[in-house]
């Protein structure tokens, strides 16, 4: 697919701005606190619904206004489309060719899409919880049936919960059922994106690393049907909330069969990274048929020089990315590249081939 244009309005530090990208390397560049993260934030916002700095809708306004809008117009399997977000902070609205979603889950896979950001760091350092967000949103880009199942599962774990914490619970297998059902094709599904995703990770991350070491990943599930809900909610009337179900479950990332998090070094931890947000691409590549969009803010970060090189040369091979350097760096990357030049929330030159 391919992102033509897209416009900003309060949002963040633009004003009323659009852009032009360009096939292949857009190169997003100027000072820090211009507007660069900022430009991706949005791109990935018409992706998955959601920005990957903050939970806050309210944060994404500018100063001073009371609602932000982000519109973007994109080829996807030749079919020209827009896709358009709105919202004061606490409603929003979202259009798809002009016609409004009824819910988040009509937009999520409209528009394919990857990023990579440092703050990727908790996906080896935080705690699961980041790690299955990861595959959630990977799956729920090109199966809408897994996020019937998330929400329905949600909605039903709330409901379970809440009946824990009351002294009559006659209703509460009805929620177990509801939970079991759509938790057994959630921990089916996460089981094999993490296949997948570990298949192509480990080759990516010999290729950046240069390392000996075996990138591995593995998706730990403990299960939970009917009867080991029965089972545990003696346990879970103490503490009020579920214990069991795919809402506890892990991704375990190893290196030579080790805990990455434990036992990897900076420079292997942000190569695993790189590896595993790469073999994303590749994964919704292979199931959406046309390359996905990538996004990379601060390519490179935390790298050495050796693997830096070699995570570009991966990069050029990714269909359209979008990717931001500070200045400095910039004139070191792509010799052939969309080069977007920002100042304060203003472009200052616009995709100019370097």
């Amino acid at each position: 697919m391919h992102l033509k244009t897209i416009v900003l309005k309060d949002f963040r530090l633009f004003r009323e701005t659009a852009l032009h990208f360009r096939d292949g390397i857009n190169l997003i560049c100027g000072a820090n606190g211009q507007g660069k993260t900022s430009l991706l934030e949005a791109i990935y916002l018409l992706v998955s619904g959601r920005s990957f700095r903050t939970t806050g809708r309210s944060d994404l306004i500018r100063e001073g206004c009371d609602r932000f809008a982000v519109e973007a117009q994109f080829i996807k399997q030749g079919v020209d489309q827009r896709v358009s977000f709105f919202s004061d902070g606490k409603n929003k609205r979202v259009l798809h060719n002009g016609t409004p979603c009824q819910t988040m889950a009509e937009m999520l896979g409209l528009m394919p899409g990857v990023v990579m950001t440092p703050d990727d760091s908790v996906l080896i350092k935080g705690g699961p919880q980041g790690r299955r967000r990861l595959l959630d949103l990977h799956l729920a880009q090109v199966d809408p049936l897994y996020v019937h199942h998330i929400m329905r599962y949600t909605r039903a774990m709330r409901q379970r919960n809440f009946l824990l914490r009351k002294p009559n619970d006659l209703s509460i297998e009805v929620w177990e059922q509801q939970m079991a059902t759509s938790g057994s094709y959630i921990a089916k599904m996460r089981g094999l994106a993490t296949e997948g995703l570990s298949e192509e990770s480990e080759s990516i991350y010999s290729f950046i690393a240069e390392d000996v070491g075996k990138l591995s990943l593995r998706y730990r599930t403990k299960g939970a049907d009917v009867e080991q809900y029965a089972k545990a909610r003696a346990k879970e009337r103490e503490v009020g909330y579920s214990l069991v179900g795919p809402h506890r479950d892990e991704l375990i990332i190893t290196l030579d069969g080790r805990e990455a998090k434990s036992f990897a070094s900076e420079g292997q931890q942000r190569s695993i990274i790189a590896a595993i947000r790469l073999a994303e691409w590749k994964r919704l590549e292979k199931l959406v048929a046309e390359p996905p969009l990538m996004m990379i803010d601060d390519l490179g970060v935390s790298l050495d020089a050796a693997r830096r090189k070699r995570l570009m040369e991966l990069a050029s091979s990714l269909g359209q990315v979008f990717l931001t350097a500070v200045d400095a760096d910039a004139d070191n990357l792509f010799e052939e590249a969309a080069c977007i030049r920002l100042h304060h929330g203003r472009v200052f030159a616009e995709a100019t081939l370097r």
